[in-house]
């Protein structure tokens, strides 16, 4: 999906509606959004492209979920910036440090998805995206960011500190709601979800993410890059 709007159309009075039910529509029609761009533009333009997939939709929003269920995490996070900052401070490097940024990606040989209830890709900021799932649900999440899986380079360059986790932003990571049992075990053919939070509230009024670094709930957290 391709947005561009005039400066004097980019407003949250036309924005907030309009992409509230384009949600509506691709979880009515089991559609997945999975790139694109939104920008400024002398003329407003909205393009879709539609492709065929075999793969099983799972929304955003599930009335099955419940307390206690498990917040899963599939790919890793920080790759994208620290490919960023490589590419434009000119800093030498690798090829195989920047592929990630450079080419798309698709996850090889996904784990069995079967068990679990609702997904968001991890696009905008950490923050943001784990914001968009418990509001989608109405739910309290409860997240320990020291269990987060962090792209190496990116957790070298930045120390690991959470604030710096929870503003990463644009990687291949997927974040997942499912049944506390669910324990999809690795193998030598796919990739797995690890366990890196629980849901403790649900059809609350307040929707929120209570992030724990090491055990000890953070006082301060961080807001990261954002679509509009």
């Amino acid at each position: 999906m391709n947005l561009a709007l005039r400066r004097e159309h980019a407003t949250h009075e036309f924005l907030a509606p309009f992409l509230k039910e384009l949600d509506a529509l691709f979880t009515k029609h089991k559609i997945c959004l999975v790139g694109g761009d939104t920008a400024r533009s002398e003329v407003d333009m909205f393009t879709l492209v539609f492709l065929g997939s075999q793969g099983k939709f799972i929304p955003r929003k599930n009335k099955t979920v419940r307390t206690g269920d498990a917040l899963l995490q599939l790919g890793s996070v920080g790759g994208s910036d620290f490919s960023r900052h490589i590419l434009e401070n000119k800093l030498p490097h690798k090829k195989n440090d920047v592929k990630g940024f450079l080419k798309p990606r698709i996850f090889p040989n996904l784990p069995q998805q079967r068990h679990l209830k609702a997904t968001i890709d991890q696009s905008d900021s950490l923050e943001k995206s784990l914001r968009l799932l418990a509001h989608a649900n109405a739910a309290i999440l409860e997240v320990e960011l020291s269990d987060i899986s962090v792209e190496q380079h990116f957790k070298a360059w930045k120390n690991g500190a959470p604030q710096e986790i929870l503003t990463a932003a644009e990687d291949l990571a997927v974040f997942a709601i499912a049944a506390p049992s669910l324990n999809e075990a690795p193998t030598k053919q796919s990739v797995a979800f690890r366990r890196v939070g629980i849901i403790k509230a649900i059809r609350v009024e307040n929707p929120h993410v209570v992030y724990l670094w090491r055990g000890r709930k953070l006082s301060t957290t961080a807001h990261g890059f954002e679509h509009f």
